[in-house]
């Protein structure tokens, strides 16, 4: 036995320390706890000193720790943000109108150290269902504190300054908690009276009314914007016409330059070959002339190269022979030497013809010339001819786009004229249905608003009979220190009668239309006066008719008393 532990000892105790090794880094790695990004790990169990601080726990957040067996325990506290709803119902606001506000709030625990440790310390244990209350009843406080302090309109029409106040107001008192508000949405406002219906209808109406004006601006505008469209558009095109009219003028006058060009360069071209071929003739018959003097010349001196040869040879034979042959020779000479002479004045008149032939040549350039000038004289007639039509198209151009243009103008102006006279037409049938539906009431003010243009409309003679109904009035008026309206009783209302303060006010209402009535009667046309100032004729026999109703004997009584 002994044996066998010394040869197995060694070995045995390797594998109790690799057992044992083995089993400490598999308790480790069962206790070593990694946190993701998302969630914070909270070790609690045991005292951790941080500076002059001791708690009962570590936080990590984003990293890993050694939790103590036995000694230490864990557990996650999640980071993610999650939604709260909050709602409060029939809340007074700032005028006591009970309202109903629905809205959401993004929260997620705090990361910051100091607000965790509070979210740790208050939240560790607690149900999401549980924080989610108490977060809830937070927001709904804050909530109605706010909307207490602000109107409908600011409610409904600047959602985001309530959700802007309250998220300021939460986030005071959630960072307590340890937690933070990133969101805060207004989803849904109403009451239940009604109030904000009533302020949506107002500016719906408000806002129907805008559309409708500006769609009338916008129309009105297009019709005018189409209009100086058409006329801008027909004056492009008679600038265009006359531009084109101008193009095709230089043009013309361009082909009719050139064409005088063309033919004044071919005249001087045939006037310079006529010219060089005149002087090539001249100069082959001077050198023909000369040609047949200098053959002439050959002759006689090789006639009398002869002569002397003949002579000589008579000379050499006999003096008969040569004096005969002199003679003879003498008689050749002479009859060569007139030959010579004859053919030489015959060369010389060839020549003088010649001369003159040359000289006609000579005319003949001067016809040349004038025959040039006279083609240089009749390209430029058809070019001032050319230029002539030309002025006259442009200018019949122009005289169209001035007609057209005022055309344009005179369409534009009616069309003016004629919308503005049926925008009258239609005010005017508008305020006739108006004062068809209006009350007396509503139509004696509008004849006394228009009574000192009634008086003015209705000549002298109307204003005499106007001074003669007033002026007891203003008379008896200017003596009254107070006016005391004494009711003796009866049923003055319940029968149909007038009170005494209904028959004191209607005085002058019933004295205005009394002195209308003798104006109808005395044939002034009162109803085509009040047509004139924009009121029916109906309109004052029914006001008439009405006020009659009224008119009973006055129950006030007027006493006047002397001024004090």
């Amino acid at each position: 036995m002994q044996e066998l532990l010394q040869a197995f000892g060694l070995p045995i105790v390797v594998v109790g320390l690799l057992l044992a090794a083995l089993s400490t880094f598999v308790a480790f790695a069962r206790n070593y706890r990694k946190c993701p990004p998302n969630k914070v790990l909270v070790v609690y169990g045991r005292k951790n000193r941080k500076g002059a601080e001791v708690k009962g726990y570590r936080l990590i957040t984003g990293g890993s720790a050694f939790v103590l067996p036995l000694f230490e325990d864990y557990t996650y506290i999640g980071l993610e943000t999650f939604s709260v709803e909050s709602s409060v119902t029939d809340t007074p606001n700032k005028d006591g109108v009970p309202v109903t506000v629905e809205a959401t709030a993004n929260i997620k625990v705090s990361s910051e150290p100091e607000r965790l440790s509070a979210a740790v310390e208050r939240m560790l244990g607690k149900t999401t269902q549980e924080i989610h209350i108490m977060l809830k009843t937070t927001l709904d406080g804050l909530l109605r504190q706010i909307i207490g302090t602000l109107t409908v309109e600011d409610i409904v029409r600047n959602r985001e300054k309530l959700a802007q106040e309250v998220l300021a107001g939460a986030q005071t008192e959630l960072n307590k908690l340890g937690f933070q508000i990133d969101v805060f949405v207004v989803n849904k406002v109403d009451d239940k009276e009604g109030y904000i219906k009533a302020l949506g209808a107002k500016r719906t109406a408000e806002v129907k009314r805008d559309a409708e004006i500006a769609k009338a601006e916008a129309d009105r505008e297009s019709v005018v914007k189409s209009s100086a469209a058409k006329q801008e558009a027909e004056t492009a095109r008679l600038a265009a016409d006359e531009r084109i009219a101008e193009a095709n003028r230089d043009l013309d006058l361009k082909k009719a330059s050139f064409k005088k060009e063309t033919q004044t360069a071919q005249a001087e071209a045939d006037m310079a070959k006529a010219l060089k071929e005149a002087e090539i003739d001249r100069e082959l018959r001077q050198r023909k002339v000369a040609a047949e003097e200098a053959e002439t010349k050959a002759k006689i001196a090789l006639a009398d190269q002869e002569a002397q040869r003949k002579e000589k040879e008579l000379i050499a034979t006999t003096i008969r022979p040569a004096e005969a042959n002199s003679r003879a020779a003498t008689i050749t000479a002479e009859g060569n030497a007139n030959a010579a002479v004859k053919q030489a004045e015959a060369v010389k008149a060839q020549a003088e013809a010649e001369k003159q032939k040359l000289t006609l040549e000579g005319e003949g350039r001067a016809a040349a010339e004038a025959a040039r000038t006279r083609q240089l004289g009749a390209a430029e007639a058809a070019a001032t001819e050319a230029r002539g039509k030309a002025e006259g198209e442009s200018i019949k151009a122009k005289l169209f786009a001035e007609a057209a243009a005022t055309e344009a103008r005179g369409k534009a102006e009616g069309e003016s004229i004629k919308a503005k006279l049926l925008a009258e037409a239609q005010g005017l049938t508008a305020k006739n249905e108006a004062l068809a539906h209006m009350s007396d009431a509503a139509k004696l003010i509008i004849v006394l608003e228009h009574l000192p243009e009634i008086i003015d409309n209705l000549g002298e003679a109307g204003q005499k009979v106007v001074g003669s109904a007033f002026e007891h009035i203003g008379a008896g008026v200017s003596r009254i220190d107070s006016i005391h309206i004494i009711d003796l009783g009866g049923n003055h209302g319940a029968n149909g009668g007038s009170d005494p303060v209904t028959n004191f006010a209607l005085n002058v209402p019933k004295t205005v239309f009394g002195v209308m009535a003798q104006a109808k009667a005395l044939g002034m046309d009162v109803g085509t006066i009040l047509e004139k100032l924009g009121i029916p004729k109906g309109a004052l026999e029914g006001l008439l008719a009405n006020l009659g109703a009224h008119v009973q004997p006055p129950a006030a009584d007027v006493e006047g008393s002397p001024h004090k």
